[in-house]
């Protein structure tokens, strides 16, 4: 298939994945528990720089676009923790467990988003949709997750 193809299916698969991010900042906020997890980031990059090598991405391919999707999901859970705080928000209902159901299929998404990276050249000029459609994600969040794949420096 042509670049623009799994291209568009990796922006699809960022919405998913930050999508499923205001499930994990809804279950920060009624725990009050750190947006910022480095033992979980800097794994979850190991993890996936092995994998990526298997696909025959680059570490620091890998590293430049899941890096980008840390780093989004981080920006959207302080913007809810901000927009929360300001409303005076209390704890939610009900939630979902981070470890049992959310955190699973966060690393299936990711998963499939390596998969769908690697059919994607690093020098591909591509033209992705320019916001997501999902509910609570802002335009910063989507811009940062989307920036490696819009940079023409992919290495």
């Amino acid at each position: 298939d042509q670049p623009q193809e799994p291209a568009v299916r990796l922006a699809a698969l960022i919405d998913e994945r930050l999508a499923i991010v205001t499930e994990v900042v809804r279950t920060k906020w009624n725990t009050q528990a750190a947006i910022e997890d480095p033992v979980r980031e800097a794994s979850l990059l190991e993890t996936l720089r092995v994998r990526a090598a298997t696909l025959g991405v680059s570490a620091a391919r890998a590293d430049s676009f899941f890096g980008a999707q840390i780093e989004a999901a981080k920006l959207l859970q302080r913007e809810l923790f901000a927009q929360w705080q300001r409303e005076q928000r209390g704890q939610f209902a009900s939630v979902a467990d981070l470890a049992l159901d959310i955190r699973p299929e966060i690393d299936r998404v990711t998963g499939s988003m390596l998969e769908q990276l690697a059919r994607v050249p690093a020098s591909a000029s591509l033209q992705l949709p320019r916001a997501s459609t999902m509910a609570l994600i802002s335009p910063a969040a989507i811009n940062m997750a989307r920036a490696p794949l819009l940079s023409a420096a992919g290495t």
